[in-house]
């Protein structure tokens, strides 16, 4: 992984550490703008990583709120 992203994905576990999903929103858009800052993007393998490190203190019914999200985005970008 690049080291600017792992900066980037590690400042974001921080900030969003014990953080609703929705709350941890304006962190996750923040880190996306500075990727594109430095002309980086996140990896399909990265974005895994990264949701498992938001989701980790979650109750059940939160991940699954979650998984639902990504099951309608993907299911959206195959369109």
């Amino acid at each position: 992984m690049h080291p600017a992203k792992a900066k980037i994905l590690k400042q974001l576990e921080q900030q969003t550490q014990g953080h609703e999903i929705k709350a941890a929103a304006p962190f996750i858009m923040q880190a996306m703008k500075e990727l594109q800052r430095q002309n980086l993007s996140f990896s399909k393998e990265e974005i895994e990583v990264m949701m498992e490190i938001l989701t980790r203190d979650m109750d059940d019914s939160e991940k699954q709120r979650v998984e639902k999200m990504k099951q309608i985005i993907k299911t959206k970008g195959n369109k």
